[in-house]
């Protein structure tokens, strides 16, 4: 063992910066589509929405792909640092920097939208408990008729 860092060769950079600019396409991509959501969610576009969640499970399922595929560079990823140069370093630190961004604003974005679904369920569930009690009572106004007796029996039954 030398002692010398092992540098990333040529095509592994290469590769680590594709993955990086595919993820941060992917997570623009998604940004975007978490964009789409908040309106269908404040305005209960149901069909809309399940379209436009099946688009971003595609999308994250080409997350993962691509996480996975990062996977060997995150590994060795200590080794190399000391051996980029500093405009390399500048470039990947950029993209990162980025993807955590975008990243973040999808949570926020995600959480906000979970909100306003929960209120929603709760306003819809409150309504049906209201009418459900307004049944009941309008049905004890009425003096509570029992339910019909069958009309095809004598009185032995």
């Amino acid at each position: 063992m030398t002692g010398k860092t092992p540098a990333m060769t040529e095509a592994e950079l290469t590769r680590l910066l594709a993955l990086l600019e595919r993820q941060l396409s992917l997570y623009q991509d998604l940004a975007g589509l978490s964009q789409e959501q908040a309106p269908l969610v404040a305005q209960g576009e149901t069909d809309a929405l399940l379209r436009l969640l099946g688009r971003r499970e595609q999308c994250i399922g080409s997350l993962r792909q691509v996480n996975t595929e990062l996977e060997p560079f995150r590994l060795r990823w200590i080794e190399w640092l000391p051996a980029l140069t500093q405009d390399q370093k500048a470039h990947i630190a950029g993209m990162t920097d980025r993807i955590k961004s975008l990243r973040d604003q999808i949570v926020q974005q995600d959480e906000r939208d979970c909100q306003s679904l929960r209120r929603e369920r709760e306003r819809v569930s409150a309504q049906m408990s209201r009418q459900q009690y307004a049944g009941s009572a309008a049905r004890a106004y009425r003096g509570g008729a029992p339910a019909r007796a069958n009309v095809m029996t004598d009185q032995r039954g």
